[in-house]
């Protein structure tokens, strides 16, 4: 039998390619082993230490919220009021001369404000009665992080709303999810000569704002950031970047 000769495409002129990607439609930091955290308060700022291998792009970034609210089989309503703010962030100097301190500079954030509500446990969103892992989301605007280091702040604020002409109260558990390996009340490596301060640990700017607020600022002095004890816990949020593109 003679030798047919080199093999062939079956169909000519054309290639077969398997392209990888760097990163899925959606990131998450940290991604295993999550854990209930010490609650960051209602409205403080939580800072994450992120560090980004890969440059990518994004439009929303969530937190994820054990949540569980108490039903009621009455006429009664009850409403949800959730206020959640967001921003990526970079270390920067702020100030000049002997007045320089160290900083967090924004490069995007991000705000949202939504309602809930459920009428006799068969009207509305009912869901709410259903103990869940849920996310909390934040509009960005396709925000461009290239390969380096973040600290990306969260922060939710809820409330109850009126409606009907009878509201109850919720009896509400909200617990945020993230990293279980910051979990003790130590500070995180600080040096032999370093104090315990706001500004120590080995991520500068990570952990929790020592004031509540509604709207995310510009920029944030590193020494109102609170890094030590179980504000590390508090900070070591779970943070998921939606709809990434490479």
């Amino acid at each position: 039998m003679p030798n047919p000769g080199p093999a062939t495409n079956i169909v000519s002129n054309s290639m077969a390619e398997l392209i990888t990607v760097s990163q899925p439609s959606r990131t998450i930091y940290p991604s295993a082993q999550l854990t209930a955290l010490t609650a960051p308060g209602n409205g403080t700022m939580s800072f994450n230490y992120v560090n980004v291998p890969n440059a990518f792009t994004c439009s929303r970034v969530d937190a994820l919220v054990a949540f569980s609210v108490a039903s009621s089989a009455t006429t009664n309503t009850y409403g949800l009021a959730i206020t959640a703010i967001a921003g990526i962030y970079t270390q920067t100097s702020l100030g000049a001369g002997t007045a320089t301190t160290l900083g967090l500079t924004a490069l995007t954030t991000g705000s949202v404000t939504v309602s809930y509500s459920v009428a006799s446990n068969t009207a509305g969103v009912t869901q709410l009665n259903q103990s869940a892992l849920r996310n909390i989301s934040v509009p960005l605007g396709f925000a461009s992080v290239y390969q380096g280091e973040y600290l990306v702040g969260f922060a939710i604020s809820t409330n109850t709303t009126s409606i009907g002409l009878s509201t109850t109260a919720l009896g509400q558990t909200m617990s945020i999810y993230g990293g279980a390996q910051l979990q003790t009340g130590q500070n995180y490596a600080v040096e032999f000569t370093g104090a315990t301060a706001t500004s120590g640990g080995l991520f500068p700017g990570m952990g929790v704002h020592s004031v509540t607020q509604s709207a995310p600022l510009a920029t944030y002095a590193v020494s109102d950031i609170n890094a030590t004890g179980v504000n590390l816990s508090a900070a070591n949020i779970a943070l998921v970047f939606r709809n990434v593109t490479v």
